[in-house]
């Protein structure tokens, strides 16, 4: 699987890939059109992203189950038509409102840099799991970064995940993992099933042994959220394949210090 192949050379390299969280929401209005243009500009060599849908249906770019925090407007995302969602203008990293409008999934697949690698994270609450997933992978058919291998589906809910795997067998899956969540025992359960090709830790959760096992079983570590440079290093220095940021300039920074890299 070539996605795979991508994280494996980067893990191997311990150069893991720099994916810009949210499009890099130290630094733009996060799930931006900004952000997914600029990011790569300032280090990203892709991006973190989230789906979620809209009341009328169409499935958009935006992290909060609710547009209060990010936004001038108010109300659930998955209770608010797509005409008035798109009115509404995003906050940027220190609060304040910009020109930034909420983007449509197929907008933003429109506007990343084709070299990108790509991971599409699916935001579930409520409603019926399998039909949001068949969104999101109807919204993929014929994506580059499908067809090229660059890019991998990930959702924190299994239920979401499951619909993926049955509807779209060979999309490459990510499982997130929550900090709180007994990693061991729902692994044991959960991903033999999942087949996924990445695993998604919490930084604290990430270590040398952890990306040791998954290798061993066809998986690479994208580890969240990194901000740190000791933690980048660390992270780097324990075989990851890929570290989610929301300082994609910082992390750019700090993999080109390490020993080996390229002037």
């Amino acid at each position: 699987m070539a996605g795979l192949e991508i994280l494996r050379r980067a893990a191997d390299a311990r150069k893991p890939l720099i994916l810009a969280h949210r499009g890099g929401r130290a630094l733009f209005p996060e799930n931006s059109l900004l952000a997914f243009r600029e990011c790569g500009k300032v280090g990203a060599e892709g991006v973190e992203f989230d789906v979620r849908p809209c009341a009328s249906g169409e499935i958009v770019v935006f992290h909060d189950q609710k547009v209060n925090r990010l936004t001038d407007g108010g109300g659930f995302v998955d209770e608010i038509p797509w005409k008035e969602l798109r009115e509404l203008h995003l906050r940027g990293p220190s609060k304040e409102l910009s020109k930034e409008r909420i983007p449509l999934f197929k907008e933003v697949l429109e506007v990343l840099p084709s070299s990108f690698f790509v991971n599409v994270e699916i935001k579930y609450e409520r409603g019926d799991p399998a039909k949001l997933a068949a969104k999101v992978l109807k919204e993929l058919e014929g994506s580059r970064f499908l067809l090229e291998g660059k890019l991998v589906v990930s959702s924190f809910h299994p239920r979401v995940l499951f619909a993926c795997r049955k509807i779209a067998p060979d999309v490459p899956l990510g499982y997130l993992y929550e900090p709180k969540w007994r990693m061991a025992a729902l692994k044991s359960l959960l991903v033999p099933f999942l087949n996924p090709v990445t695993i998604h830790p919490e930084q604290s959760r990430a270590t040398e042994v952890l990306a040791s096992k998954e290798r061993r079983k066809g998986r690479e570590l994208a580890v969240w959220t990194v901000n740190d440079p000791e933690a980048m290093k660390r992270l780097a220095a324990s075989g990851v394949a890929a570290i989610i940021t929301d300082k994609p300039d910082l992390a750019r920074k700090t993999m080109d210090s390490l020993p080996g890299a390229k002037a």
